[in-house]
């Protein structure tokens, strides 16, 4: 019996063992949707994934492509695929991609997913509805639940193209002995400034220019939102030489990413010297019994191109933090 079971299993775990990386752009959704449908579900779906960063043109997190239903053998390997079916008005292609996907996954629910069915790291989400209001209330209902799977999909391949262009393995070895943090830092990578009696430390690597910049500050400081937007600045200004943060389009929030609830804090720089700037992040970290906080931060210089991709790879970066407890109680 366990020999038999060996050979049923052994065909599955090959094949998802050897499933291919997505094709195109990371931040890309196909949707496949019929001419029928489009009218009425195309404001519904630039609503859903209307959500920009700053950079300082507005650029979306997620850049939509329509397709016809029939094309949907041309791009099953890309990174985020989105199945749309309207019942009321009746079509033959839409609905009959939808029915297939459910029929092989035996879906019950009018909205599912399915993770990594062609690629890796890849997100697939059919929604159905009744007609276009129905359509429009389910894609309501589930808005947190579908840009969550895009979310973390999108993550997890932006960490996989990271990890496949190799590690800094020294960088993050002195990441966790100044920092007591285990975190993924690409090789290419070298430190900029490193001044361990400030507890800070300036990464950085070449075009399009990247930096990563690690500070120990009072926990305190940043209790309040917009009291933490101010002190930060002061923090960047103080020990980032060479650039100014801007006073426009900052942001104290928490994000909820990874399985983890984060404090960031968003805005512009700007670089004299090179009469440039960017966007910046800055994750605002409880370390584990201490009255200190960690501040990770990426900055991206990339003028006159799209830079959201790049902060969101030094975003993806900072989220692979895990603290060393060995290297905690060190400290």
């Amino acid at each position: 019996m366990q020999k038999r079971l060996i050979i049923i299993l052994l065909p599955l775990i090959l094949a998802c063992g050897y499933l291919p990386e997505t094709t195109g752009e990371l931040n890309v959704v196909h949707i496949f949707c019929s001419i029928q449908d489009k009218p009425y579900a195309e404001a519904t779906l630039d609503s859903l994934f209307s959500d920009r960063i700053i950079t300082p043109k507005p650029e979306k997190i997620f850049k939509l492509k329509w397709h016809r239903p029939v094309e949907f053998e041309n791009f099953k390997k890309g990174p985020g695929l989105l199945v749309i079916s309207i019942k009321r008005p009746e079509d033959s292609t839409g609905d009959k991609l939808f029915e297939r996907f459910r029929k092989s996954t035996k879906k019950a629910a009018p909205v599912f997913s399915i993770n990594n069915i062609y690629a890796k790291n890849q997100s697939f989400i059919a929604i159905q509805g009744e007609d276009a209001i129905d359509f429009e209330i389910k894609v309501s209902q589930n808005r947190e639940w579908i840009l969550k799977e895009m979310s973390n999909a999108l993550d997890k391949r932006i960490l996989s193209y990271v990890r496949s262009k190799g590690l800094n393995k020294p960088l993050m070895q002195q990441v966790r002995r100044e920092f007591g943090i285990n975190m993924t830092i690409q090789k290419d990578f070298m430190v900029i400034e490193s001044d361990s009696s400030r507890q800070f430390l300036w990464l950085g690597r070449g075009f399009p220019y990247r930096w990563l910049i690690y500070h120990i500050q009072p926990a305190d400081k940043f209790l309040n939102p917009e009291v933490s937007k101010v002190v930060l600045k002061q923090i960047l200004d103080d020990t980032v030489s060479g650039i100014t943060v801007e006073d426009i389009y900052q942001s104290a929030t928490v994000e909820h990413r990874d399985g983890r609830t984060i404090r960031v804090i968003r805005g512009l720089y700007f670089h004299p010297e090179s009469n440039s700037g960017g966007p910046f992040f800055t994750f605002v970290v409880n370390i584990p019994e201490s009255t200190n906080v960690l501040l990770i931060s990426g900055f991206v210089n990339f003028p006159g191109y799209e830079k959201m991709l790049l902060l969101r790879q030094l975003e993806v970066m900072a989220l692979t933090y895990q603290f060393d407890r060995d290297s905690g109680e060190r400290r």
